[in-house]
């Protein structure tokens, strides 16, 4: 990471459970150490002997895991990923500039920029980990990022290109911006197989692991209808209607299901894919499904999408990833239903078609 060399940053430490964890644990599948005769060093190109595609989906994969067992908004993971994107092309690179750093698993080895080193090209000295050892791992550089992109006053509210240099202040701000598309696909690709590191996390479900062709036609309503979440087990929460959100009196506009995040959510309908994408008035990764005859229906707070606008579907197909995304109070899938334009109860929509909630 290129810096200016009067920039500092905050001390942080990894979490001492985690430290503990990584320190005493083995390297992951595909990771060796550099072999080498007692007394000597023998460092080769890269120690992990793995092909680099497969190095980069497991540091992502990752970064996503770790950025679930943080809480972090889907949004802090991506911008995350589109850091690695540009820093190093998602590769945990040792430095020879760090000749410390070459002892350690890692996917190759370059001159070094300053005293950089990882997928992150976090600086030796400046706060992001307390030992060499620590900043090769790729666990502890994630939450090391995390850590700081939460110090960011406003982070969620700013461009994505201005969130992550507020963290990595870089010399050349303009890179990660750039590549914000490219993080979110690496994002809705891996997603779906990231494992569940905390309790609250569920896994995900079968065929889920690519996104449906986009075709085109018009919209008729068929008459197939779906629940969102089963055979998943979730809750009726907050229902439609006025309610406090958070100490101001608000109209709920649909029915909340809390589920664990990770849950696979599946079309209520057969029907095109209105709209996928990250709503900026509090919808978190939102999709919306026009099942024909004037209905639209909305689900809100996603993590990511295995389909994207215009595709079709059928009720039943796996067309999301539940989360905690937007104005969310804790994981949960709010459902909309709305008749040319007109709200409807999603309760009652449901239980008028057989498919109760």
């Amino acid at each position: 990471m290129k810096k200016p060399l009067l920039l500092t940053a905050g001390v942080l430490t990894a979490p001492a459970v985690l430290f503990a964890f990584l320190v005493a644990g083995t390297p992951r599948p595909g990771q060796v150490q550099a072999d080498a005769a007692p007394g000597t060093c023998v460092v080769p190109a890269s120690n992990q002997r793995v092909p680099q595609s497969d190095a980069r989906d497991r540091n992502w994969t990752t970064i996503i895991e770790r950025g679930i067992a943080k809480k972090i908004p889907g949004r802090g993971i991506q911008i995350a990923l589109a850091v690695t994107l540009v820093e190093s092309t998602g590769l945990n690179y040792a430095s020879r500039k760090v000749p410390e750093s070459l002892r350690y698993p890692n996917d190759g080895i370059v001159p070094g920029d300053h005293l950089s080193i990882n997928l992150f090209q976090q600086q030796v000295g400046m706060g992001w980990f307390d030992t060499i050892e620590n900043g090769m791992r790729v666990p502890v550089a994630a939450d090391s990022f995390y850590d700081h992109l939460l110090k960011v006053n406003g982070w969620q509210v700013m461009s994505f290109g201005a969130a992550a240099q507020a963290v990595q202040r870089s010399a050349f701000p303009s890179r990660y911006g750039k590549r914000q598309a490219e993080a979110v696909a690496i994002y809705n690709r891996l997603i779906g197989s990231a494992a569940p590191v905390v309790p609250a996390v569920a896994t995900a479900g079968p065929n889920i692991d690519e996104c449906k062709q986009e075709t085109s036609g018009p919209v008729a309503i068929s008459g197939r209808w779906a629940n969102p979440l089963k055979p998943a087990a979730y809750v009726l929460t907050s229902p439609m209607g006025w309610r406090e959100f958070r100490g101001i009196p608000n109209f709920h506009k649909g029915q909340d299901l809390g589920v664990p995040i990770g849950t696979p959510v599946h079309a209520i309908c057969d029907g095109v894919v209105a709209r996928a994408e990250w709503d900026n008035y509090g919808g978190g990764y939102q999709l919306d499904l026009d099942c024909g005859g004037d209905i639209l229906i909305k689900l809100m707070h996603n993590v990511g999408f295995k389909v994207k606008k215009g595709d079709n579907v059928h009720a039943g197909d796996v067309v999301a990833i539940s989360g905690n995304e937007g104005n969310s109070t804790g994981p949960h899938l709010h459902v909309q239903v709305e008749k040319t334009g007109e709200l409807i109860n999603p309760v009652a929509f449901f239980a008028d078609r057989g498919v109760p909630l």
